[in-house]
Order: C-alpha cells, then structure tokens, then sequence
C-alpha cells in the first residue's frame, strides 16, 4: 500500500490514551463539551476510517484459498457452503459457484434499468461484472446499510458464475465455510417470505444456527430472468 494511502486511512484513537468520558481538562479538552468519547466527531470519524479502509489483499487471498481447499476437501457425502447475510436473514450458497470474496468498487448505473435486482456494474480488475442485488430477488428486507452521513457501509462483494454466467452482489456479512450433510436438510419455514421460499429449497443447521440454503440452479435462473 502506498504512503499516502496508508496516511489516509490513519486512526486516531485518542480514546485509548486518555479515557472516554470525564470532564477533567487533563484528559482531553474535548471531554469539557462531549463528556463522552461516542459524542466526539473525533470518534464518529475514525469509525467511518475503519469502513471505509481498502480490503487487504491478503483477506482475499485467504478466502480464495478457503473456499479452492472447501471445494477440495468436503468430505464424502457431505457439501461445503459458504454463509452469508442478506439484510437480517442468513443464507447458505454452494461454494461450486464461489469465484472469490472481494471488495465492492463504485457501481455504475445501468441507463432504464428496469428492474430493482439489477444494480449496475463493478469493475473487478479491469472485467466489468453485473451487480444484482439478491436481498432484492428473495424479497428480503434492507438492513441499516448506511453510515451516519448517509454513505453505504457495504464493502465486500460475492462473486458467482455457473454455466458462464456471472454474476456480483454485496453482502451485509460473511460468516465463514460449513460443511452439512445433504441429508439433514429441513423444510423451509411457513414464516420464510414468498419470494426467498422460491429459492429456498432446504433449512440446514449450522454452528447453531438455521440457515437457509440456496439453490444455485433455481437463483441463477431467477437473476437471468429478471435482469433480461
């Protein structure tokens, strides 16, 4: 990383040094007014540097590396996913069609787009990619993906391709790779909405949690279908 990129993305984290409340002027003449740390536009600032820093090269690299060993090493029987989460749902994508885990660019409008699920296009090192928004296609609720001074706080992107079609969306959170037995699968619930039960083909259990698990066949069609 260059100098100058790395000055940019500098944190000041007076908090640690003096304290994060108090209206003691040793401290921090700041304190006097704020009283508290969270009430800073010190603070505030240094948190949006934290979202805002550029994705290490060496995050992708491992799980590049994660999800090649994923493919490679699911035990017999048993099937590799990775889980993410749209808005406040968790779903579980077959890592089959997991190209990489990267970090979102600008996305540029498509004129007359006339659909929702169509956000745009990234450019992923020099390759223009379609962005769709799959919280969008499954019907799920945004989640407060926005900074304090309005600007989107989504930073990594998924990438996905299947019988040469690709595809990129942002994501709220990665959890990690699970692998689950096919055979365990539950029936969606009654609760799951309208449009993401068309998607939705099982329920696995993983670290605890329920996930529903995509089908890669059936959202492929779906994103071809409804950006065409």
């Amino acid at each position: 990383m260059s100098t100058a990129t790395s000055t940019e993305y500098q944190i000041d984290d007076c908090w640690n040094r003096t304290g994060i409340w108090g209206r003691d002027a040793a401290r921090c003449p700041r304190l006097q007014e704020v009283v508290h740390c969270q009430n800073c536009p010190v603070y505030s600032d240094a948190g949006r540097r934290l979202l805002d820093r550029p994705l290490r090269e060496e995050y992708r690299d491992e799980w590049t590396e994660n999800l090649r060993q994923a493919r490679a090493q699911a035990p017999a029987q048993r099937c590799s996913a990775l889980v993410l989460r749209l808005g406040a749902e968790w779903f579980a994508l077959d890592t089959a069609v997991v190209v990489e885990i990267t970090q979102l660019g600008d996305i540029h409008s498509v004129p007359h787009a006339a659909t929702t699920i169509l956000k745009g296009l990234v450019n992923i090192r020099g390759e223009l990619h379609l962005c769709v928004s799959l919280g969008a296609l499954l019907g799920v609720e945004k989640s407060d993906d926005h900074g304090t001074d309005g600007r989107k706080i989504y930073d990594r992107i998924v990438v996905i391709e299947r019988g040469g079609e690709r595809y990129v969306f942002p994501v709220s959170e990665i959890k990690d790779i699970f692998y689950y037995d096919p055979e365990q699968r539950q029936a969606p619930p009654s609760t799951l909405a309208h449009a993401a039960a068309t998607y939705v083909t099982g329920v696995v259990e993983l670290d605890g949690m329920q996930v529903g698990r995509l089908d890669t066949e059936l959202l492929f069609h779906g994103l071809s279908k409804n950006i065409t």
